[in-house]
Parts: C-alpha cells; structure tokens; sequence
C-alpha cells in the first residue's frame, strides 16, 4: 500500500501557491512555475491546473482586501464627517448670534468696516448705508425664518380625528 506524499497533493500545492502569493505579491505564471518546479518537480500542465485555482482564489483575497479598505476609508470619512456636524443646539445658538449682531447693528445705525491704509488694514465701525440698513433687515428676517424652521414652528400638527358615524354618500338601495 502506498502513501501519497502531503506536498504532492493538489490542495497542498494551491494552497502553497496561494500563501505565496500573498506574501509575495502578484507575480507571473513563469516566474512562479520556475519557483514552484524546484519545490515540487511537477509538470507545466499540472501546475497550469494549480495555478489556475490558486490565481483565482488570489484575485478574490485582492478584491475583498481592496473593498475592506474602501469601507475603511468610507467609515473613516463619515465619521469626520459626523464628528463637523453640528447639533440642533449647537446651530440654533450660532443663528441667534448672528441675529443678536444683526439687531445691534440696527440698534447703533453702525456696521464692522475695514480699508486699508498704507498697506495695513484698519478695522472699525461707521454709520449704515440705507442699502446695508435693508440688507441686515432681509438677512435678520432669514435667520429668523431658519430659526424657526429648525424649531419646527412652521410644522404641520398632528390632529387626531375620530369618524363616529359613517353615512353613505349615495343610497345604494334598489
């Protein structure tokens, strides 16, 4: 009774093929016959039919390693994402803020103004055009608009209707 060696069975082959190409990286089907007859001293035609498996099962892991670090790369970007949004609180605060700027401009009839003056700017404060005037009014009634809307005052209520009587539109009787 005869024994088959473990390294000449086929799946101890591909196997040993496929392990290599992983460490090794994709390499040609001479370059790795070459290597692969000093280890086994098979035939082409049986490391063909080797080959053939093992590639594919290589091509496969590549894939699935590609698209690990896709999704990878996707969680990470969403959760930057995420981590820059702001939450309602958040920008119900900041738009109130600019609301606060908004009336006290309004309020002093004065606006933030910066020139330059030999080449260094000069920031300070001057008197409203009536242009600037209807501008801040426009870009304070938007504000509001948002704020509301991020309160949901302008939402539809939910109003519950009971039927405590259903009466036919038409009388069906013949």
């Amino acid at each position: 009774m005869s024994k088959k060696r473990t390294s000449h069975k086929p799946n101890f082959r591909q196997d040993w093929i496929y392990e290599y190409l992983i460490e090794n990286g994709n390499i040609g089907f001479n370059q790795m016959f070459s290597i692969h007859r000093e280890k086994f001293s098979l035939s082409e035609k049986t490391f063909a039919k080797d080959w053939k498996i093992a590639s594919s099962r290589y091509k496969e892991y590549v894939k699935k390693a590609s698209k690990a670090k896709d999704d990878a790369r996707v969680k990470a970007e969403v959760d930057i994402a995420l981590k820059e949004l702001k939450s309602k609180h958040e920008r119900l605060l900041e738009y109130q803020r600019l609301v606060d700027d908004c009336f006290t401009d309004l309020a002093t009839n004065m606006t933030d103004d910066s020139t330059f003056f030999d080449g260094v700017l000069v920031e300070g404060r001057r008197r409203m055009t009536i242009v600037e005037r209807n501008q801040t009014r426009r870009t304070l009634k938007d504000l509001q608009a948002e704020i509301s809307k991020i309160e949901g005052d302008y939402s539809s209520t939910k109003i519950d209707h009971t039927i405590e009587e259903v009466k036919p539109i038409f009388n069906l009787k013949d």
